[in-house]
């Protein structure tokens, strides 16, 4: 059987969907699947362990561009099934475009048609995302349970006493616990005899540029800044190394989780209850004020309390406790 998937557009989410992939590919071992996903996304779709070949979709946010869409649909290859991971009318016209069979997802905006089997979400029977995924398994008739994303590196390039350290979320400000607080742990870090990896894209430049700063002289060598030096594949690669890995609710903290290696998640915003790092090597760290979960991008009430009250020795200490 060939099997389509066409994936979330968010890091994070890719990989959280992967336990549904694996769950299906575990049922029935012949199965191959192609995962359907953005250019940038490919580093990571080619680690899943899931994943048997990857296909880039040339379409972003926009437009229908229907007869695009049309096209690139004839140049697929025959496939048995396609799931649509995400809810979006655009998501779902490849695969009816390109003349799948069976065609798997949840009921969206107006996915009449487009889709053979649509579930219906009732988000309170399904709080977090990683079920909302596997549930689609239904449809395929086969037995298939929870099972946590795995990645497989294609190099391991970090010292086996780094601490990885990851400040970003491409969501939004609201997710990012402050850069003085995440250089304070990584002082210790540093002060207890480890290196320290600054991971990000160029949207974490000036971040990690503070972190690293704000150490002193004596270990500069210590501490690599690679945020906008690294591809994804590098970054992916890097973190498979590293001892121990601390970052927000993003994309590299679902990649630490998948790679295996132990991982502190620091939650504000968003809650752990809906988007938990699907490993048993992690720990999950949150203040929750009364105000959150808000799910908003950026704090709408401007004080940032559920980031701000989070202290580094609670981060400190979650740290250890992984590593122990």
């Amino acid at each position: 059987m060939r099997l389509l998937a066409v994936t979330p557009n968010w890091l994070g989410d890719m990989v959280m969907s992967a336990s549904l992939l694996q769950g299906l590919k575990a049922a029935l071992p012949s199965l191959h699947i192609t995962a359907l996903g953005p250019a940038f996304a490919r580093p990571l779709l080619e680690r899943l362990d899931a994943v048997d070949q990857v296909i880039e979709s040339p379409f972003s946010h926009g437009g229908l561009q229907w007869s695009q869409r049309r096209a690139f649909a004839k140049t697929l290859p025959a496939f048995d099934a396609a799931v649509v991971l995400p809810n979006s009318f655009k998501s779902a016209l490849i695969p009816w475009m390109a003349g799948i069979p069976k065609r798997v997802g949840w009921r969206g905006e107006m996915r009449w048609g487009v889709l053979t089997h649509q579930h219906k979400l009732n988000k309170a029977d399904y709080p977090r995302m990683v079920d909302r995924y596997t549930a689609l398994a239904e449809h395929f008739d086969l037995p298939v349970s929870h099972v946590a994303p795995k990645m497989t590196p294609q190099a391991q390039i970090a010292a086996s006493n780094t601490i990885a350290i990851a400040p970003g979320a491409a969501f939004g400000s609201a997710k990012r616990w402050p850069a003085d607080r995440y250089a304070q742990v990584a002082l210790r870090a540093l002060a207890t005899g480890h290196e320290v990896a600054l991971l990000g894209g160029p949207g974490e430049a000036d971040d990690c540029a503070a972190i690293q700063a704000a150490q002193p002289a004596a270990y500069h060598s210590k501490i690599h800044n690679y945020a906008g030096q690294l591809s994804l594949g590098e970054s992916i690669d890097t973190l498979a190394g590293c001892q121990a890995a601390i970052a927000n609710d993003s994309g590299m903290m679902h990649i630490a989780a998948a790679l295996g290696v132990p991982l502190v998640g620091v939650f504000g915003p968003t809650s752990p209850q809906h988007t938990p790092p699907l490993s048993p090597k992690a720990e999950v760290v949150w203040s929750r004020p009364s105000c959150a979960p808000c799910f908003q991008r950026t704090c709408p009430l401007s004080h940032h309390e559920c980031m701000q009250s989070l202290q580094p020795d609670t981060v400190v200490q979650a740290m250890n406790r992984v590593m122990a």
